[in-house]
């Protein structure tokens, strides 16, 4: 039993905000924590700063968020606190525990309508409660070649087809999902007529049609389908069938997949979904439809990526911004009465899966899948977290069993394991989430505005404005990648060794300006192209195995040459470590342990090392990293390089940065231009790898 009255909380005092910015600033400072003395206000910000950091939308993140930060008036009926999937609370009439179960919504991607059976039986059978189909006409699967995903389409041309496609499954407990042609053609009249052929009624017709004139092609962006008058006529046809029959059918999509994969910042995200919305909403109240019947019509697919908190509050942000939109409808009769949600249909983002280390796609989609349940999406499609083969991008045409078992339990396990559909907005509340939604609101609403008043969406994709600025954004997206500023476990650090060399394959290749690109696709072309460029010097060493009588050939590209004791070559060797494994480089350490004699000639110490390190046979790999401190580096500067490169090296980088050790009025300052590169924390290494793979070319 717990004792309640032994005082314990008495021995510690209250903690209090100004308490803690004290200690930050003291610890900032390095100055005693234990002086009184109130820092400045200007002390306290500098620390403060220190902490904080921008996202590419501009938002600052800071370390510390009170209740001062709580935006005011936030009602428990906010749309950012509310979802779909936890509609039947908000009048607190339904207390059922599987209420708030997002749709498991798996994809199924299949070149024949039999192999798509195949795989959507499996896929329901094993836990999924909805499927999403790729599928069109076959004039217009056969017209389509530019279509990055070609091979994934399936034909549906007439009621055999849809028969075949739905064999065994059960379409009065799903919701079947496809990117179809359009509504009224034939994929949709030949899935009503498979409907009707089981006698099942209109209001157990649940189908999700994703046609979006608002997407970018992923290979050609400037060019995007448009509606005709006969198109829109047909749409708004099979909308009011669907209204008269009690069919729960959606029928346009806005897809943001596209928009993501280029390159877009989250604020960017939500105006565009918005902006693509109210495009929407335009075109269906022209053809007769009211505000209520045109929102239900509409499904946003979001991309969600690893980013944990900043996906939550895009989804809330999202929801609150489309909210207020309906409420700024011109007609006072069909303002809504209420809230009108959007249907968000969530997908783990292509951007963020690297075909490096893939078991790290794993963890990625796992923090993804969380993201969007809590983030409150009506459905969530968890992407493979592996290619067929290496020599195949994403998204996987064909992944194997094992991979897509993997990408459905992940949505097992958070919804039944850990519960997490149980709970409204569990981090509603928040300082940090709301004041960081409430800013993201106001952003994305100003761009919106924006878009708006150049022309709307349709104006700012054709005149090419948009392109332009997310173009803008993704460059600084690379950049940041580039610098690892944005790290990617596996790929720009903490490089798995078994995987450092990556065969060359059309995955790993450059791409160009105005497609789809993935986050680690840099580094993957980085690294099949330092295997290509790499004349790599071997070693005999004992294997992982640690049996003594087998020995593997294993290859060193790079030798770190640390300088005196491991404390002072240590966290620079380590650092050094990663970034050259980042690039597809394996390295070995020569350690010279020895310090320098106050009365020797450093040149002279640095030639006998080398000799007392190194055999008469053995030859220094072609890069060698130069580790220590500061001091070390000064005392060895003079000839440094010309003593290695006489050894057999042929590059010499530093492990640190010059400008830095090197004052202007050092004596020492002129033995800066001996080695070739440096690299150091926040360093381009991008570009350091192109400077080592020139070089190592010339070999």
């Amino acid at each position: 039993m717990i004792d309640t009255d032994c005082g314990i909380e008495q021995e510690f005092p209250d903690a209090s905000t100004d308490a803690w910015l004290r200690l930050l600033a003291a610890s900032s400072n390095r100055a005693s924590t234990s002086n009184n003395e109130a820092p400045s206000s200007e002390t306290l910000q500098a620390a403060l700063n220190k902490l904080s950091y921008s996202t590419l939308d501009g938002l600052t993140t800071r370390p510390l968020y009170t209740r001062a930060d709580l935006p005011n008036d936030i009602p428990l009926a906010s749309a950012r606190r509310q979802s779909a999937h936890h509609a039947q609370y908000t009048d607190g009439s339904n207390s059922s525990n599987d209420s708030g179960i997002w749709d498991i919504r798996q994809k199924v991607r299949a070149t024949s309508i039999k192999d798509a059976n195949r795989l959507m039986l499996s896929e329901l059978s094993q836990g999924a409660t909805s499927v999403h189909l790729f599928a069109k006409n076959r004039s217009a699967a056969s017209a389509e070649n530019s279509d990055s995903n070609e091979s994934s389409w399936i034909a549906i041309d007439n009621h055999s087809d849809a028969d075949a496609l739905t064999d065994g499954v059960y379409l009065e407990l799903i919701t079947l999902s496809i990117e179809p042609a359009l509504p009224g053609t034939s994929p949709v009249d030949a899935l009503r007529q498979g409907y009707a052929a089981r006698n099942l009624s209109g209001d157990q017709i649940r189908l999700a049609l994703n046609h979006d004139w608002l997407s970018l092609p992923s290979q050609n962006p400037q060019t995007r389908e448009k509606p005709s008058a006969d198109e829109l006529s047909t749409l708004g046809n099979s909308i009011t069938k669907s209204t008269a029959a009690e069919e729960q059918i959606t029928h346009l999509a806005v897809d943001l997949r596209h928009y993501h994969n280029l390159g877009c910042t989250r604020i960017e995200e939500i105006a565009i979904a918005c902006a693509s919305g109210l495009a929407y909403l335009k075109w269906l109240r022209e053809l007769g439809i009211t505000l209520e019947q045109a929102n239900r019509q509409i499904v946003f697919h979001v991309a969600i990526d690893h980013d944990f908190f900043a996906n939550i509050i895009k989804l809330r942000a999202l929801r609150e911004t489309w909210c207020y939109l309906l409420t700024q409808s011109d007609s006072e009769t069909d303002k809504p009465s209420g809230i009108l949600l959007p249907n968000i249909h969530a997908h783990t983002s292509l951007r963020m899966l690297s075909l490096l280390d893939t078991d790290n796609n794993q963890l990625r989609n796992t923090i993804a899948c969380a993201a969007a349940a809590i983030g409150g999406a009506d459905s969530i499609s968890v992407e493979p977290h592996r290619p067929c083969s290496i020599n195949a991008s994403f998204p996987a045409a064909d992944p194997d069993e094992d991979a897509r078992r993997l990408a459905r339990n992940i949505q097992h396990i958070l919804m039944q394991e850990s519960n997490l559909y149980r709970v409204q907005d569990p981090i509603g509340g928040s300082p940090f989430a709301e004041s960081q939604t409430t800013e993201s609101v106001e952003k994305a609403w100003q761009l919106l505005q924006e878009i708006e008043s150049s022309g709307g969406i349709e104006e700012n994709l054709d005149n090419g404005s948009l392109l332009e600025r997310i173009a803008g954004s993704r460059q600084k997206r690379s950049t940041k990648i580039a610098h690892r500023t944005l790290p990617l476990v596996g790929v720009s650090e903490f490089a798995a060794a078994q995987e450092l060399h990556l065969a060359q394959s059309d995955a790993c290749s450059a791409t160009s300006e105005n497609t789809d690109f993935r986050d680690s696709a840099a580094f993957e072309s980085l690294r099949a192209q330092t295997c290509q460029s790499l004349n790599a010097f071997s070693i005999d060493s004992i294997n992982q195995s640690g049996s003594d009588d087998q020995a593997t050939n294993k290859t060193i590209a790079c030798h770190l040459i640390c300088f005196g004791k491991p404390a002072i070559y240590r966290a620079r060797a380590g650092f050094a470590r990663n970034l050259v494994s980042a690039i597809g480089l394996t390295c070995s350490d020569i350690v010279l342990e020895n310090a320098i004699e106050p009365d020797t000639n450093p040149k002279d110490w640095l030639q006998a090392q080398l000799h007392t390190q190194l055999n008469d046979s053995t030859t220094l790999a072609p890069i060698c990293v130069l580790c220590g401190d500061d001091d070390s580096y000064r005392q060895i500067a003079a000839g440094l390089t010309q003593s290695l490169k006489r050894k057999g090296t042929n590059v010499v980088v530093l492990a640190g940065k010059t400008s830095a050790i090197f004052k202007t009025d050092d004596s020492n300052a002129s033995a800066a231009s001996d080695w070739d590169h440096d690299m150091f924390a926040g360093c381009d290494v991008i570009a350091l790898a192109n400077n080592l793979q020139q070089s190592l070319g010339k070999l």
